[in-house]
């Protein structure tokens, strides 16, 4: 491996199969090169994740809109059947078509004529923390990714938070979405309370 500029694919290919060839017992001095180069890569995938939001930008092709009809409505749910998978396109926009009476509102990043990142979102005023901006999804399509789409939608949502006088932004994200908590603590966020559900049977 020694000499050679790996792409990220490759970097990725053996980051994994280093991993599982350790949880087998490799030893010696091969598996101390190994774990440096699982720590390198480890080090690098760090590095290119934590853009700065402030270097992110809309690209000349690319817009942030609101979906106001159900036709945007139902060219968003590609990008949500990622975060919602169990929800269907129908139940989907009847949701949308509930939630909207409640005060839910969609947007989206498209580039090149395809949406990239979607968020759904509500201005609500609480008891615990005044009036706020409640975000309740984010995603990016899985194959955009890492290209800043999630952020530059964040940070538009952070700047309409401030616009409509909010006290702050609030939201839940799942414990295996690591990705996103690092995205959130990067542009401002803290972990500061639990969320518990209760089902009714």
């Amino acid at each position: 491996m020694n000499g050679y500029v790996l792409r990220h694919g490759t970097q990725e290919y053996l980051h994994k199969l280093g991993k599982r060839l350790c949880k087998k017992g490799m030893k010696g001095l091969w598996k101390k090169k190994l774990m440096i180069y699982i720590t390198v890569c480890e080090f690098f995938k760090h590095e290119r994740n934590a853009v700065s939001a402030n270097n992110l930008k809309l690209s000349p092709d690319s817009e942030i809109r609101n979906a106001d009809k159900k036709e945007d409505v139902r060219r968003c749910w590609l990008v949500f059947q990622e975060l919602r998978p169990h929800v269907t396109e129908e139940e989907f926009v009847h949701r949308w078509q509930t939630q909207r009476e409640e005060g839910y509102g969609i947007s989206y990043v498209e580039s090149d004529g395809v949406i990239v990142a979607a968020a759904g979102f509500r201005v609500m005023n609480t008891m615990a923390w005044g009036k706020i901006l409640y975000l309740d999804d984010l995603i990016a399509l899985a194959t955009q990714r890492g290209r800043g789409w999630g952020t530059i939608l964040l940070n538009w949502l952070q700047e309409k938070a401030r616009i409509q006088q909010c006290d702050g932004m609030h939201l839940d994200t799942g414990y295996q979405r690591h990705a996103a908590h690092k995205a959130y603590l990067r542009n401002g966020f803290e972990l500061n309370c639990h969320h518990l559900a209760w089902k009714a049977s």
